[in-house]
């Protein structure tokens, strides 16, 4: 959350997401869902969240691609996808 919030360039704060939304990716792969959790918490922090402008400028795809995984890790029906 910090490294994305103390960032003042917009177009850095854009290229750590998507960088962070990468790894999201490899962690699923690696089957390490605590690590995946742990980047997609920070993703949908609030601080993070509120950042309208930031997330307009994320390509479409990479955005449904986050959304896919984070409702893999969604905990709504007691994480049933998840398991």
């Amino acid at each position: 959350v910090s490294v994305v919030v103390t960032q003042l360039q917009r177009k850095k704060r854009k290229e750590i997401v998507i960088k962070c939304i990468e790894i999201c990716k490899n962690f699923l792969d690696l089957n390490n869902f605590m690590g995946l959790q742990a980047v997609i918490s920070a993703l949908r922090h609030a601080a993070v969240s509120r950042m309208k402008k930031l997330f307009a400028d994320i390509p479409s795809h990479v955005l449904k691609e986050f959304d896919g995984i984070s409702e893999i890790m969604s905990p709504f029906g007691n994480f049933n996808l998840y398991r």
